[in-house]
């Protein structure tokens, strides 16, 4: 389903509501806003959806001006979390990751058609409610 029809079929109010998150959607790029319950810190997700749903999705944190090169704009980095200089999330629901590890295109739960934005967004809900997460970036 290409992005337009599924966006469409979506009750992306209701969606915010329950997950406290909003989200818009500009073109091929649909911005994430959500906050860490741990420590209250807000962030800005960029989720660019070009190729979608054969592509996997660019996942990047983002400053208000859109610059992913800003290390505040990022959590602070481990396993998962690449802040910049390198700058992706090391996950098999990202382009990034799976470029970085080309063996994950072949992990069943890694990005297919079948996947949409909302999983990617409920991977960032759960990666700033777990374990990875440590605050805000320097």
């Amino acid at each position: 389903m290409s992005l337009d029809k599924y966006w469409a079929a979506q009750d992306w109010a209701a969606k915010e509501r329950l997950g406290g998150w909003k989200v818009e959607r500009r073109g091929d790029d649909v911005f994430l806003a959500l906050q860490a319950p741990s420590d209250g810190e807000r962030y800005r997700v960029r989720i660019r959806c070009d190729g979608y749903p054969e592509r996997p999705p660019s996942v990047k944190f983002v400053d208000d001006a859109g610059s992913e090169n800003v290390p505040r704009a990022w959590p602070k980095g481990g396993a998962i979390i690449k802040p910049p200089s390198e700058c992706f999330l090391c996950t098999d629901l990202t382009r990034e990751g799976i470029a970085h590890h080309k063996d994950w295109a072949s992990n069943p739960k890694a990005w297919r058609n079948t996947k949409t934005v909302l999983d990617v967004i409920n991977m960032l809900v759960e990666l700033l409610r777990g374990g990875e997460y440590h605050g805000r970036g320097a």
